[in-house]
């Protein structure tokens, strides 16, 4: 098996695992209107609080999940939500 087979089936590996030991972290971030000052949405930002390597974006693992392994997101995403602290915005 090739190295980049080899690192594709760990990374899925451990995908599975994230999904069961809650690793998989879902931010939300607001957006906000210039004109008014005012939250206008919020933007879903995933992060996998990975064991060994820490915080990891998603970069560092979206393309395995589309290639390889798709999680079943409603598993995770409204149990492990959090918000991003944003400078000036009080909540």
């Amino acid at each position: 098996m090739r190295s980049d087979e080899q690192e594709l089936v760990r990374l899925r590996s451990q995908l599975r695992s994230a999904l069961r030991n809650k690793e998989l972290v879902l931010y939300f971030q607001p957006k906000i209107d210039l004109t008014n000052g005012c939250v206008a949405g919020a933007e879903a930002l995933v992060r996998w609080e990975h064991p060994e390597r820490g915080l990891l974006d998603p970069a560092a693992f979206i393309h395995t999940t589309c290639r390889a392994y798709r999680p079943d997101r409603t598993y995770w995403r409204l149990g492990n939500r959090r918000s991003v602290p944003q400078p000036g915005i009080v909540a």
